[in-house]
């Protein structure tokens, strides 16, 4: 039930930041507004750091797959379109990750050389 209430607090501060985002003129994203109302909170007291700590660290345990689960979704929705991009962007990537290692490498051995040359020791 504890976490029930921690994250009703947070839903609260969300649902804020949409109606002041629906409500304001700004181009400003509606989680960033509840975010800020959240911070203020915390800040001035009217909502205690305990009082939605444990909830706040599983959002942020899971926030890399909120992250990643719309683009994921986004691109099975789209598969049909995507499908015959496969193998030239497939290709085009590892071309472009093997010359980008070999001419690091290269560039990198020549500086060496050049400082065992110079008799230059620094590292």
């Amino acid at each position: 039930m504890k976490y029930l209430e921690q994250l009703t607090i947070i839903l609260l501060f969300t649902c804020a930041g949409d109606v002041l985002h629906y409500l304001l003129p700004f181009p400003i994203p509606s989680g960033i507004y509840g975010m800020f109302l959240l911070f203020s909170a915390l800040l001035s007291g009217l909502v205690k750091k305990e009082k939605i700590k444990q909830t706040g660290r599983f959002l942020i345990a899971v926030m890399p797959v909120l992250f990643v689960e719309p683009a994921a979704s986004g691109l099975l929705s789209n598969w049909q379109h995507l499908r015959p991009l496969l193998l030239p962007g497939s290709l085009i990537t590892i071309l472009s990750t093997l010359f980008v290692m070999t001419v690091s490498g290269r560039l990198t051995q020549h500086i060496i050389m050049h400082k065992k040359r110079k008799g230059d020791t620094r590292d």
